[in-house]
């Protein structure tokens, strides 16, 4: 409108989870003395709120999550606030506060909002061990969908995921946003194989009671091998993958049980990779069956090797709960 100056607070980010990470900044509303948008309007009171650039997202989906509202008093922390807001909707990647004179006092403030651009197509470049298809059979980015950039990260790690089990631990995935005409684009997820890790050793740390090999015997994990060659067509043999070595972990629980030793601690696999190999690291702690009365009803110092105090069992801990 003539005789009106618009104050624009551009607040571009790349996505909206930075967005929500960001303390509200004080919005200046300082404007020209011969602007006609005096100090009694800058201190006044928002007269209407408005909303533009919206194409697919209706409008009072905006003005439901921003705390600025018509009667009110302006203020620049809740302007600051209602952008965060905005961004957190997950639809927009630009967003910018007009803040204009009213006829008769007060302040109009309109919100203008860019739209994230709808997905037409999504790719996949550079993957030379995984096909295209089972690669998407895997990710949650649909055609139709707006962009959502940390969908996109998290994506980008599925497929990373994929290449981990069967043993490129050194793959890397990015991706890239290619105009599709207005408001479209289509995304492209660039794959870096890297060579294939084999699983060189499997390490426990405090399995005292039952031997390496004995653990080993139970796991469908096995260390890379002269047989590994034709194996792994089959049963991924001297390759490290993450869901079948969980399953190993509680075979192995389950044989520590069957052994006498109901006390079973397993602890999470530590993955060690490198240009050379991927090593895994387990600890285990069990309690020897021959200390279970001691820790069920408790023992005296000097009871047993290591006894250095009195100290009451499970049993008299519960006090009548839960053992």
């Amino acid at each position: 409108a003539s005789g009106a100056v618009a104050i624009v607070l551009l607040l571009c980010l790349l996505f909206a989870g930075a967005a929500l990470a960001q303390e509200p900044a004080p919005v200046d509303l300082a404007v020209p003395a011969d602007s006609g948008f005096g100090p009694e309007d800058r201190g006044g009171v928002v007269r209407e709120v408005r909303v533009s650039g919206t194409r697919r997202i209706e409008p009072d989906a905006i003005k439901a999550v921003i705390g600025t509202k018509a009667g009110e008093p302006l203020d620049r922390l809740r302007l600051a606030d209602d952008v965060r807001r905005i961004y957190g909707l997950g639809f927009f990647h630009d967003v910018r506060i007009e803040v204009e004179p009213a006829d008769g006092g007060g302040a109009i403030v309109t919100y203008a909002v860019v739209e994230n651009p709808v997905i037409r197509q999504v790719s996949i470049t550079g993957n030379e061990e995984l096909g295209s298809d089972d690669i998407k059979e895997k990710l949650t980015v649909t055609v139709g969908s707006t962009v959502d950039y940390p969908l996109l990260l998290e994506n980008s790690a599925r497929i990373e995921a994929q290449y981990q089990a069967k043993g490129y631990y050194l793959a890397k995935v990015s991706y890239v946003l290619e105009p599709m005409g207005e408001g479209a684009v289509g995304v492209n997820f660039d794959v870096v194989d890297g060579k294939k890790l084999r699983l060189t050793e499997i390490d426990f740390r405090g399995n005292d009671a039952l031997s390496d090999g004995r653990l080993e015997k139970v796991m469908q994990t096995k260390t890379w091998g002269v047989t590994s060659y034709v194996s792994q067509l089959w049963d991924n043999s001297g390759l490290y993958a993450e869901p079948i070595f969980y399953q190993d972990l509680d075979k192995i629980q389950r044989l520590y049980m069957d052994e006498g030793y109901i006390r079973v601690a397993i602890g999470q696999p530590q993955v060690d990779v490198s240009e050379e190999g991927i090593v895994v690291r387990v600890d285990v702690s069990v309690i020897p069956p021959s200390l279970i009365e001691s820790e069920l009803f408790g023992s005296r110092k000097g009871a047993f090797t290591g006894a250095a105090k009195e100290r009451p069992g499970h049993v008299a801990a519960a006090h009548g709960g839960t053992l």
